[in-house]
């Protein structure tokens, strides 16, 4: 079973797609703080941030993780409803991006495909 960490202070979206990605076979840990990061023991095969949260933001803490050589490996989606998340998703060296609104059934393949991606080694950008 695959880990995913979602961190999106939208109560909403984080409670949709818990239950959406739970239901594909996902285990999902969800938070509106980026603090689960670090205080988690699981290690996430998957990381998706929103680029805006309260006191952070998305971009900075991707660019934390692809600076670190123990956890540069980890592939991170932004999510965001802001018009440039493609450009901000490049500069931070995300793996994709998913730009709200999203369609459930185009995002759960952007999932899938950065998953498998990151196992086969890829290393291009993922566009939603």
């Amino acid at each position: 079973m695959k880990n995913i960490f979602l961190i999106d202070d939208d109560s909403d979206i984080r409670g949709i797609l818990t239950y959406i990605l739970e239901e594909e076979g996902y285990h999902l840990t969800a938070s509106s703080s980026p603090i689960i990061l670090k205080e988690s023991q699981l290690t996430p095969d998957l990381i998706i941030l929103d680029e805006r949260l309260k006191g952070a933001k998305g971009s900075e803490i991707c660019k934390e993780y692809k600076g670190n050589p123990a956890t540069s490996h980890i592939p991170v989606l932004l999510i965001s409803a802001i018009n440039s998340i493609d450009l901000i998703a490049a500069n931070c060296h995300a793996d994709g991006y998913i730009a709200k609104p999203f369609d459930l059934e185009e995002m759960l393949a952007i999932i899938k495909s950065t998953i498998s991606n990151n196992s086969i080694g890829s290393n291009q950008l993922a566009e939603f």
